[in-house]
């Protein structure tokens, strides 16, 4: 009698997808314990953080409930992004919402940064890096003054240098 093997290996999107719900949540400034009382219940903590460790496989039906709560598009544990952030801005999307005046370059930047997002179907809308291209072209928008308008996006915290990104990310 042929035995069937259990198949004990995790898949590569197993891990992938516990990873991202792990970081939405966070991005989104909420324990375990708030996210259960968020759903009502619906998602208890301790299943929640089995789902995020890896140690308890989700469903694709309850993935699809998770992508509902937290308000992301269900692609979005699926999408995979370059790691690599060389060349890169990296905008603080809280603060720059917080310390946006509606002049230039802040409400530009907002207005670019929320396009851009979207075009990427990037629904964390916490933190948003720009890629290479987009940040060139920010460069040239912002002129003769880019030099201090870049140090004056760092020193609002709006840009954030990759060495001091939240701790929650």
């Amino acid at each position: 009698m042929m035995e069937i093997a259990e198949h004990s290996k995790r898949l590569p999107i197993e891990d992938h997808c516990a990873a991202k719900l792990k970081l939405l949540r966070r991005n989104k400034g909420l324990t375990l314990e708030e996210c259960e009382i968020a759903s009502n219940g619906q998602f208890k903590a301790v299943v929640l953080g089995s789902y995020e460790r890896g140690t308890r496989a989700v469903s694709l039906s309850k993935l699809s409930q998770l992508a509902d709560f937290y308000e992301v598009s269900i692609a979005y544990f699926f999408a995979s992004k370059s790691h690599s952030l060389e060349g890169r801005w990296i905008f603080d999307l809280r603060r720059l919402k917080e310390r946006n005046d509606g002049n230039f370059p802040l409400n530009f930047i907002a207005n670019a940064l929320a396009r851009i997002a979207e075009l990427r179907s990037d629904w964390e809308g916490e933190i948003l890096s720009i890629r290479e291209s987009d940040r060139i072209s920010f460069e040239i928008v912002l002129g003769s003054e880019r030099e201090e308008q870049i140090a004056r996006l760092k020193a609002m915290q709006i840009i954030v240098d990759r060495t001091s990104e939240p701790q929650n990310l």
